[in-house]
């Protein structure tokens, strides 16, 4: 009875729960399970009582149910140990049960990992998964399972690594929920990429300056930095300050407009300097601000255009700045000081010692009141103080400071070179030497921070790489590399100050290699033919390098001719303004020997090789034309040039001169013609950029048709002035007004010729010919004047393409 009692108690539980008690576990074919049951006429009895077992009862690995064999499907036991059973036997292969959440292989919960459902659920050691589980090889198709199921919409895993949809890898770009990790393809991006209107740089928002689409973007977590003129700031009375939300690779005064914004009046840039960390830049302009005035300022740099205004103050002293000061002993020395307006901005310019209105006020004579010339002993100090005044109104005053006198002796190294002049720049320091002829220069400042001679030593740290003379500093190189060289700045027999720089010795510039653009020529010696070949040289650092070179024709074989052997001539001619540029003409005449020869071009102890063959030409098969030019250039004298036309045998050969044959034509330009096959170009009617097509014919033939491109390399000279507004007097003339007025540049560039140069005539219009007459003698009165066109004293002329407007005020 207590056994019937447990089993009922357990099959009680199996019909609630679809489970039977451990007792009743599939397989147990225990000695005692034999003797008590049996199969009688198909079904399960009690074994003693013939009786059918009622319940669920395994017997010799069979489910039965009530004695009979349990029909579909039936779970069995709980735990690990649970079982499935198909029409009373354990279930062959793969099936889950329990509305899908067991896992069962051949009857008994699957070990491990397995997936069912094509995929969409995760079962582990037979029961769903729990929690998060990426499941897969990671580095092909992981999936991401959540309590055994794809994870729904978008999620990170893997420590952040991956990034899943729907449980498989995200397709294309996707970002975390933050946008601050991209994934690609459910992955980490690599590289730079923007997607929708953020920059990644790899999986991260970019930071930093990137090539996009051709050009340079700065970028700001993931955005680009757009330019804006954050703010202008007069600095003195003639320069500003404007700073940007962003570098600036470069810009010039180009870059800039700025206009009185009441008058219209352009007030002309300078000169404009870039600061190093390339935010902000230092405008100069010629003339100085006026009081109480507003000039807009616009900036273009690429295609962006802002606009700012530099709002000037009034001007007036509003504050004195002055520190306390050690001056040279014994020499006169000026008092420093800093006068400023209510802005902030520096008029000391106009607050000179001597101007009216400043004075210096001092208890001691050392120091002269009206000029702030101070002379000072040896160790002495006095008390001073600035003051400026408006007749007896101080407009601004300084506190009073101590001025201390010393003996200036040079203290520190303030600067160093190595040069290959005399007299070194050391506001362009150099590291780096090629080869000898190079020597380490220093400088040095006294305890007061001015320039002053001072008296050097120099010693190599490294004599395998290079030997430095103690006294003159000449670098011999050794070696190459790097070598540590200490400076020493000796004060009275005593090093005051040291420095060890590091020089850079590099063997000495030489031709590393020269390269033809072919290897082999053929030329014809039927008649005369020739051939253009480009060459470059260039020296062991990869750099362009000009040179003496030298060509050698020899045989075949690079062995000397015979004397009565006519070679071909070879002439070397280098590349206007191209350094490390050649061209090689290699021409031949019926006189010519035919053979191969080799031409061998030489610089230094290196050398290039072309083979040229010449030979008779074979039979004319066609015509060839030549001497058309790609370009012509308007800086020459001679615009004209004559096509010639050869016959040429199958290889190209020239055959025969047939050039009285030849018909020669030029078309899509008004301002080329022809005349007896000579081509022309009228300078007057043609600008650079125009282009025009020659074309050779024989009869109705077409022989040849190029486009010729006109271009100009003369130097383009152009002019800005530094004021638009004149003052001349009477009997003056306007040209000598603009001649003082105005900057010549040539090619863009301000440079030591167009520093000599002037305005020779002058081509205006005058609002009041009675003020600026038409041969522009001034009379008394106030006009304006258009400037059209200027000539220099070169005779160059400067046309504008917009007459420059004047403001000329003519006094007696």
């Amino acid at each position: 009875m207590k056994n019937y009692k447990l089993i009922k108690t357990a099959a009680a539980v199996a019909l609630g729960a679809s489970v039977i008690t451990a007792a009743l576990v599939p397989g147990s074919t225990s000695a005692f399970a034999a003797s008590k049951y049996k199969v009688s006429k198909g079904k399960l009895v009690n074994a003693k009582t013939g009786k059918v077992v009622k319940g669920y009862v395994v017997y010799n690995s069979k489910l039965y149910y009530n004695g009979k064999l349990k029909t579909g499907y039936k779970t069995v036991g709980s735990g690990k140990t649970i079982k499935l059973y198909f029409n009373g036997s354990l279930k062959k292969g793969y099936k889950t049960a329990k509305e899908n959440k067991l896992l069962f292989y051949n009857g008994s919960l699957k070990k491990g990992y397995k997936t069912a459902g094509n995929g969409e659920r995760l079962y582990k050691d037979g029961y769903l998964d729990k929690g998060y589980e990426v499941y897969g090889d990671v580095d092909k198709d992981p999936s991401l399972y959540y309590n055994g199921y794809l994870k729904s919409g978008y999620k990170t895993a893997n420590n952040a690594t991956l990034m899943f949809y729907n449980g498989k890898l995200s397709e294309g770009y996707k970002t975390d929920k933050n946008g601050t990790v991209l994934y690609n393809e459910g992955r980490l991006n690599k590289g730079f990429v923007k997607v929708e209107d953020k920059f990644y740089n790899d999986a991260e928002l970019a930071n930093g300056t990137f090539e996009y689409e051709g050009k340079k973007i700065e970028i700001k977590d993931g955005m680009v930095v757009s330019l804006n003129v954050e703010s202008v700031k007069a600095i003195d009375t003639t320069s500003a300050k404007v700073s940007f939300s962003k570098a600036i690779d470069s810009l010039d005064k180009s870059a800039f407009e700025v206009v009185n914004k009441a008058t219209g009046e352009k007030h002309v840039v300078k000169a404009v300097t870039l600061s190093e960390d390339k935010k902000s830049a230092t405008l100069e302009f010629y003339n100085a601000f006026a009081a109480n005035t507003t000039y807009t300022v616009n900036t273009k740099i690429g295609e962006d255009n802002v606009t700012n205004d530099l709002v000037i103050g009034s001007l007036k002293p509003s504050s004195v700045e002055v520190a306390n000061q050690t001056v040279q002993a014994d020499t006169n020395t000026v008092l420093d000081y800093k006068v400023k307006d209510e802005s902030g901005v520096d008029i000391t310019a106009s607050y000179q010692p001597g101007t009216t209105g400043v004075s210096f006020e001092s208890a001691s004579t050392a120091i002269n009141k009206t000029t702030g010339v101070i002379n000072l002993a040896k160790g002495s100090s006095i008390k001073a103080k600035v003051v400026i005044k408006d007749a007896d109104k101080v407009l601004a005053e300084s506190s009073e400071v101590t001025i201390s006198a010393q003996e200036a002796v040079a203290s520190t190294i303030s600067a160093w070179t190595v040069t290959t002049s005399v007299t070194p720049d050391f506001s362009k320091p150099a590291s780096t030497i090629y080869g000898s002829g190079y020597s380490l220069k220093a400088q040095a400042k006294d305890q007061l921070g001015n320039v002053i001679a001072g008296n050097f030593t120099y010693e190599s740290q490294n004599n395998g790489v290079a030997v430095v003379d103690k006294t003159t500093g000449t670098i011999t190189p050794m070696g190459t590399g790097v070598v540590p060289v200490k400076i020493s700045l000796v004060n009275d027999g005593k090093v005051v100050d040291t420095k060890t720089v590091e020089i850079k010795v590099n063997a000495a510039k030489a031709v590393d290699s020269i390269k033809a653009e072919k290897s082999s020529l053929l030329l014809s010696n039927t008649s005369a033919d020739s051939q253009d070949l480009a060459v470059s040289v260039k020296d062991q650092y990869g750099n362009a390098f000009s040179t003496e070179l030298n060509k050698e024709v020899l045989d075949k074989d690079g062995k000397a001719l015979a004397k009565d052997v006519n070679v071909p001539t070879v002439k070397v001619e280098s590349v206007a303004e191209k350094t490390g540029e050649y061209t090689v003409n290699i021409a031949t005449d019926s006189t010519t020997t035919a053979g191969t020869y080799t031409v061998k071009l030489v610089a230094g102890e290196k050398s290039a090789t072309f083979t040229v063959t010449v030979k008779p030409s074979g039979e004319a098969t066609s015509y060839v034309a030549k001497e058309i030019p790609t370009t012509v250039d308007l800086k020459e004298a001679s615009l004209s040039f004559s096509p010639k036309l050869y016959t040429s045998d199958a290889e190209g050969l020239t055959v025969k001169d047939v050039t009285s044959d030849a018909t020669v034509s030029v078309s899509d330009n008004e301002g080329v013609t022809v005349s007896g096959g000579t081509v022309t170009v009228n300078k007057e009617k043609v600008k650079a950029g125009d282009t025009f097509t020659v074309v050779v014919k024989v009869g109705l033939n077409t022989v040849a048709s190029k486009v010729v491109t006109i271009v100009d390399t003369t130097s383009k000279y152009t002019a800005d002035f530094k004021g638009y507004t004149l003052t001349g007097e009477i009997k003056g003339n306007l040209t000598n007004l603009l001649s003082n007025n105005v900057r010549v540049l040539i090619d863009g560039k301000e440079t030591d010729v167009s520093k000599t140069l002037n305005v020779k005539s002058t081509k205006f219009v005058a609002t009041d010919s009675t003020v600026v007459k038409n041969d522009g003698e001034l009379a008394e009165g106030t006009a304006t004047v258009y400037v059209q066109e200027i000539t220099l004293s070169n005779d160059k002329v400067v046309t504008f393409n917009t007459p420059v407007k004047f403001t000329v005020n003519v006094t007696k």
